[in-house]
């Protein structure tokens, strides 16, 4: 079946040469995997079957010596090559101590290094069990792995299947993608990372294990994608309700939507079939308001060209942009309802709205830094292009910064004033800039320097002062404790509320009590 190897250094260049350069095939590698730290290598070598640890030592969280040593706690059958920058005596001592099987130095060349692989990897494969002798559904999981990742062309490897008995040519088989747009970068792609693959290897499996549906095999084949195989001789039916069950559930929990995908049920034979179509459905379709597409009722062959009236939108946004908004929704959800979108026409639509936007922004001589933020802004540009909930958040967006620059025409004071509001309301509240913003429809920068103009202060310095003359007005008027007017007035830490009263007013708020009560 092929020997799975894990690659952990911190250097991605590195990485990334050697997962393209050595000659891993020849080998007699099938999968190759990477890590950058030993979290991430822990939560792969609990995952996957791997057999071989090809591992840095000195990395900035944590050493290869210390994966290692977790390694043979955990029991686990992996042999481990080093590949450190140091000929240190006390690294490689610890090495042999763990029992690693090479220590190599950088720089090594691909030569070198594969003449040492091709050493270990030939003694797993003498020691590895006969595949007949593998649990079944660690079979399973091996076959599908490797059938895959060879993209379907697996003809010899669906027979070797049938032959061992793991599927009959008569069983029905279905695969299932599940998958989520990836943050912009810097955007919390690590938090949302870690979340998706807790929820795919707990919520996920668990929710299918209470249903009686639990996947054949789970193949990770991206960041954020899994292929879910299921044995599916009644039909697909039962399955689809379980995955939009199941999107629901992902909706309360990651900050942006996951698509799932199902293929029609068919015989074991023609599982090429079902790869292909699959990856068709995930290459060209959208995400509706059903959670789920599925192959059966998605038939874009029936789909006719999208031809917005963007002149005419242009027009009516130059006059009114509340029309142009309500025309561009509702020429949206038409097609949406007739099941027009693909992922070919969403990505011209969304684009051809950015330059709409350009050129009405360009028309007034706005700054485009003036209502967005850009990285905030890019990021739900690129959920725009993954489904039609995308869109419509991105066209609602849009407008109402739009529709906020409007009236914050109408003069500094006006927006200046609507922020004074909000502020002196929220005392208790977080008040950060971000928040703010939104509030008026302008970007950060523009409203602090809108802000600033108008009062002379920044926003962090107007809201202490509002908030340390609330306090001294518990102080004079209450007999409420400090600690609490703290919290009433929005600091949550007693410490900073003490130097940011003696700040402003010249002395802790115990001495201000005392002195107005005198």
């Amino acid at each position: 079946m092929g020997i799975s190897v894990l690659i952990v250094d911190d250097d991605k260049l590195l990485v990334d040469k050697l997962e393209e350069t050595l000659d891993w095939q020849g080998l007699g590698v099938s999968t190759v995997l990477t890590a950058s730290n030993i979290r991430q290598a822990q939560a792969l070598l609990r995952e996957f079957s791997i057999q071989l640890l090809l591992c840095d030592i000195d990395m900035p969280q944590g050493s290869g010596l210390e994966l290692l040593e977790w390694v043979r706690e955990q029991k686990l059958p992996v042999e481990c090559a080093f590949l450190s920058s140091y000929a240190n005596f006390a690294y490689a001592q610890k090495a042999l101590m763990l029992n690693s099987r090479e220590y190599l130095l950088k720089p090594i060349s691909n030569d070198e290094l594969e003449k040492s692989l091709r050493k270990l990897v030939r003694e797993i494969a003498q020691r590895e069990p006969a595949a007949d002798a593998l649990p079944e559904k660690e079979e399973k999981q091996a076959f599908w792995q490797e059938f895959i990742f060879r993209g379907g062309d697996g003809a010899a490897l669906l027979n070797d299947a049938m032959g061992k008995g793991l599927y009959g040519p008569d069983d029905k088989i279905c695969m299932a993608v599940i998958t989520k747009s990836k943050p912009a970068a810097n955007f919390g792609y690590k938090k949302e990372l870690s979340l998706f693959n807790h929820i795919i290897a707990n919520l996920t499996m668990s929710f299918l294990e209470q249903r009686r549906q639990s996947p054949e095999a789970v193949i990770h084949t991206g960041d954020f994608e899994r292929i879910l195989l299921f044995r599916a001789d009644g039909g697909t039916s039962a399955l689809h309700a379980s995955l939009a069950d199941l999107a629901s559930r992902y909706d309360s929990i990651l900050p942006r939507q996951c698509c799932l995908y199902l293929s029609k049920a068919r015989p074991f034979p023609h599982a090429a079939l079902c790869q292909e179509k699959i990856e068709w459905i995930v290459s060209h379709s959208v995400l509706g308001d059903d959670a789920v597409v599925d192959e059966e009722s998605w038939n874009p062959e029936q789909l006719g060209d999208i031809a917005p009236p963007w002149d005419t939108w242009a027009k009516e946004m130059a006059v009114a942009a509340g029309d142009a908004r309500r025309h561009i929704l509702d020429f949206f959800d038409a097609q949406a309802n007739a099941g027009g979108w693909t992922s070919e026409t969403l990505t011209r639509f969304c684009r051809e709205f950015v330059q709409l936007l350009y050129q009405y922004l360009s028309d007034r001589g706005t700054r485009f830094g003036k209502l967005f933020d850009s990285e905030e802004f890019g990021n739900l540009e690129n959920y725009a292009y993954t489904s039609l909930n995308g869109t419509r958040e991105f066209i609602a967006y849009i407008f109402d910064k739009l529709e906020g620059s409007q009236s914050a025409n109408h003069g500094k004071e006006h927006v200046v004033g609507q922020v004074k509001e909000y502020i002196e309301a929220h005392l208790r509240e977080d008040l950060s800039r971000k928040l703010l913003a939104e509030k008026v429809f302008l970007s950060e920068v523009y409203l602090s320097k809108l802000f600033a103009q108008a009062t002379g202060m920044s926003i962090p310095a107007y809201i202490a002062s509002r908030r340390i003359s609330k306090a001294k007005d518990f102080l004079e008027h209450s007999s409420m404790p400090v600690s609490k007017i703290a919290m009433e007035v929005g600091y949550s830490n007693f410490s900073y509320f003490s130097k940011s009263f003696r700040d402003i007013v010249g002395c802790s708020p115990n001495e201000y009590r005392s002195r107005v009560g005198k």
